[in-house]
C-alpha cells in the first residue's frame, strides 16, 4: 500500500502549518541557544575524534619503530657527503634521528632546542636531521642559514615507511643502540625537558627505562 500525501497536506507544509513540522519548529527565542548547543557538540565531537586519530597514528608509528632495531641500521644518504649513513655507526653516542622538514615551522623551532642540547654535549650526541618532503638545495641552504652540528639526510622514504605521523618527531637511542623514546610534535622548549633530563642521567651513568 503506498502512501500519498493530499493536496492540502501539501498546502500545510508549504504554509508551515503542517503537523509533519512541529519537530521542526523552534521558538525564535531560542533558536540561538540551540544553534550554539549544537555547534559545541560538534565541535567537542571535532576534536575528540582529532585527538583520538592523532594518538591512533602516534601508536601506528610506535608500532611500526617497534625495539627500534631496524630503523637504528636503516642506512641514510648524508646530503653534505654524498656517502650514506646509518645511526648504528655512533654506536658509542646518544643518537637522535629527527624527522623535520624545512617548511615546517614546529620543526624548525625544535632545531633550535636540540642544537642547544647537542651544543652542550657535541661529543657525545648524533642528531641525524632526516629531511622529508624537501630536496637536496633546500636542505644545503637550510643548512648553510643555520649551522647546526646535525648530520643531514634525505628521510621522506624512511618517514613513510614508518608511517610516522608528521614532523617534527624523533626517535632516540641510548648509546649502544637501545630504544628510548618515540617522540611526535613540538608545541614548546618544555616539550624537550624530557629528553635533556634522560641524556643527563644517561650521562651520569644512570640506568634509564625506556620512555617511550
Amino acid at each position: 500500500m503506498q502512501w500519498r500525501i493530499t493536496s492540502a497536506e501539501i498546502t500545510a507544509i508549504k504554509s508551515g502549518k503542517s503537523p509533519y513540522l512541529w519537530f521542526m519548529k523552534i521558538d525564535p527565542k531560542y533558536f540561538n541557544l540551540f544553534a550554539g548547543t549544537v555547534a559545541f557538540f560538534a565541535l567537542i565531537s571535532i576534536v575528540f575524534f582529532t585527538i583520538r586519530y592523532a594518538d591512533n597514528q602516534r601508536g601506528d608509528f610506535i608500532e611500526t619503530v617497534g625495539d627500534g632495531r631496524d630503523l637504528y641500521q636503516t642506512w641514510f644518504f648524508d646530503t653534505s657527503t654524498g656517502d650514506s649513513l646509518r645511526a648504528s655507526q655512533f654506536a658509542d653516542k646518544i643518537v637522535v634521528i629527527d624527522f623535520w622538514a624545512t617548511w615546517s615551522g614546529p620543526s624548525t623551532e625544535s632545531h633550535r632546542i636540540l642544537h642547544g642540547i647537542s651544543d652542550s654535549i657535541n661529543s657525545q650526541i648524533v642528531i641525524i636531521a632526516a629531511a622529508v618532503r624537501d630536496d637536496k638545495d633546500s636542505i644545503e641552504e637550510y643548512a648553510s642559514a643555520y649551522p647546526y652540528s646535525f648530520r643531514y639526510v634525505m628521510g621522506t622514504g624512511v618517514f613513510q615507511e614508518l608511517k610516522v605521523p608528521g614532523v617534527p618527531s624523533q626517535v632516540v637511542y641510548a648509546p649502544g643502540g637501545r630504544l628510548l623514546d618515540v617522540r611526535v610534535g613540538y608545541k614548546s622548549p618544555e616539550d624537550y625537558t624530557l629528553l635533556r633530563n634522560t641524556i643527563s642521567d644517561i650521562l651520569m651513568g644512570d640506568s634509564i627505562p625506556e620512555i617511550q
